[in-house]
């Protein structure tokens, strides 16, 4: 079965179908620095979501075969090229010192790049599909050269942004993102979310509270399991576990979390596996969802 591509669209008409992809950063690129422009002198908000490194991976002709590492390289080099032209076009038009850019990922790398010291990759609850890499820059309103080492998610973007415009949050629903702007500032030290929690989808994993990172499942498999179940063949390891479910982890101490501490701190996973059940409880009391 060949699967559907999606056209390339601006507001409702379609400029191309099927859109050829090896052209996508560069004309994503052209068009935020076209809206930069026509707004100069003018407040604007753009968000820039590149289709790359995302697969099925592309690069323009300038950038193929360019890089030591392959397409998803070539790909990386040209995401690089995309952000050197935004920032320039942020000088040329005399809005560098007064605008706030964040750069970052939706989730942890696929079938290349690298989540460094963390266990997993996208789609996984561990460390390595949610924990990556976020740059804030803003002349006037953030110190330069400081380290949040904090958790925080990208749903802070959403509250973070509507403060800074001035704009009140919505009062139809609940929104569970918090303001990070002075967590970043570095004028605060410690994260708003007393906890985060993991999903798969639409599946709740785990939760993070502090140092602590707690699993009753992953990747959509329930525990307890049955002492008599047959094993998983899951790409997890969930066989090889056996029946050691749920899973604690101290990412202090344990960053790639290898080790189930819960036998040892079995307070703690107590502890965080009644908060968990209770934000399930909130969450399906709230069918409309959060924000």
């Amino acid at each position: 079965r060949q699967v559907p591509r999606s056209p390339l669209m601006r507001n409702e008409e379609v400029i191309e179908a099927p859109v050829d992809q090896n052209t996508l950063t560069r004309r994503y690129t052209e068009e935020a620095i076209r809206f930069i422009d026509q707004n100069k002198g003018r407040p604007f908000f753009v968000y820039l979501p590149h289709a790359m490194t995302h697969n099925p991976l592309h690069a323009s002709d300038q950038f193929r075969g360019k890089s030591a590492n392959g397409i998803y390289g070539d790909a990386v080099e040209e995401i690089d090229w995309s952000v050197g032209r935004l920032m320039a076009t942020l000088r040329e038009t005399g809005a560098d010192d007064n605008t706030l850019v964040f750069f970052t990922s939706d989730n942890g790398p696929w079938f290349e790049g690298s989540a460094g010291p963390y266990r997993g990759r996208k789609g996984q609850s561990y460390e390595g599909g949610f924990h990556v890499p976020m740059i804030a820059r803003w002349p006037a309103g953030l110190p330069t050269g400081t380290e949040c080492q904090e958790p925080w998610m990208n749903i802070d973007l959403y509250p973070t942004i509507l403060s800074l415009a001035g704009v009140p949050l919505p009062e139809d629903r609940i929104v569970d993102g918090r303001n990070v702007l002075d967590l970043i500032a570095g004028r605060e030290s410690q994260s708003p979310h007393d906890a985060l929690f993991f999903y798969h989808y639409d599946q709740l994993e785990g939760i993070r509270v502090g140092q602590w990172k707690y699993f009753r499942r992953l990747n959509r498999y329930v525990w307890p399991i049955p002492l008599d179940a047959a094993p998983i063949p899951d790409k997890l390891g969930r066989s090889q576990l056996g029946n050691r479910w749920p899973l604690l982890y101290n990412l202090a101490i344990d960053p790639g979390e290898s080790y189930n501490v819960i036998d040892t701190h079995p307070e703690v996973a107590e502890k965080l596996g009644r908060i968990l059940q209770q934000w399930e409880a909130a969450a399906e009391k709230n069918p409309g969802g959060w924000l």
